[in-house]
């Protein structure tokens, strides 16, 4: 392959980012795709969410400036099984410990679930006829697409603090749109999860943008939206990533920068997360 033919495919790689690099805006862990029969992924993440600001005070001399910090700690472990080539089992333990000017809090969470292989869901994520005109103008970049889907069913255990633990249960639904034209590979992500108990409902967004060379080094970007029904709480939010995975070894590590938001308060926390992925 000469450099004109990766530059011109590189181009045309800069033409689908513009069509639909920023058509959805909410999303991020979501995945359509289902393990290979007998192989097991694990996953290992820490995120830290920092939030700083000055807060003015009243007194009889004027104004006092009072610096507010907040740190938040998110752990996270994942494994997932491929028991069949239509069926998947996931579980994951998630602690999360939050630290602020009030009292610390403190949560869990241990899920269950099995994702299903669901291809009457399939459906694209891009605009109508921009994938046949793409191929059109470049017909020497021998493009290729596979829509995928998923359905994930999940039981959940939460616990915050001394409160009791909280039972619940969730339904997802993941979409994967990929194109590949050698030496390069795009990817849209969606999943919407729908879930809680009788008393409290909550729903979940998320959407992944990336783009790979060689299926070794990766870029992209990552959205979630929650909304909890019950209370209005709603949380956003968004970062942007680099992964390399070396082909020579059967594992993953990726950064992700960002930032976390809620409807609480009007400050936005920094986010920094790094994961580390293996193939068994």
């Amino acid at each position: 392959m000469n450099a004109k033919s990766v530059a011109l495919r590189f181009f045309t790689v800069l033409k689908i980012i513009c069509l639909f690099g920023g058509s959805l805006s909410s999303a991020a862990q979501a995945s359509a795709w289902l393990l290979p029969v007998g192989e097991v992924k694990l996953s290992i993440s820490q995120q830290n969410n920092n939030l700083a600001y000055r807060q003015a005070l009243p007194s009889d001399t004027g104004s006092v400036f009072v610096t507010r910090k907040a740190r938040q700690r998110d752990q996270q472990i994942y494994l997932e099984y491929g028991y069949s080539q239509t069926l998947s089992f996931v579980g994951k333990a998630f602690d999360s410990r939050l630290e602020s000017d009030q009292s610390p809090l403190r949560g869990s969470l241990f899920e269950l679930g099995a994702r299903l292989h669901a291809p009457y869901l399939r459906a694209g994520l891009l605009p109508p006829f921009i994938y046949k005109l793409l191929k059109i103008s470049c017909e020497t970049c021998r493009l290729s697409r596979e829509n995928l889907a998923s359905l994930e069913l999940n039981a959940l255990q939460t616990s915050q603090n001394r409160r009791p633990k909280t039972r619940e249960f969730a339904a997802s639904v993941s979409l994967a749109d990929r194109i590949s034209m050698e030496p390069f590979t795009m990817v849209q992500q969606v999943r919407f999860t729908y879930g809680g108990t009788k008393l409290a409902v909550w729903q979940s967004w998320e959407y992944r943008f990336q783009l790979d060379y060689r299926q070794q080094y990766f870029i992209g970007q990552e959205s979630q939206a929650y909304l909890d029904q019950s209370s209005s709480y709603a949380r956003l939010g968004h970062s942007y990533f680099m992964q390399w995975q070396p082909k020579a070894f059967n594992f993953a590590v990726k950064l992700s920068r960002g930032t976390t938001r809620d409807n609480t308060q009007p400050h936005v926390f920094d986010s920094t997360k790094l994961e580390w992925r293996r193939k068994f």
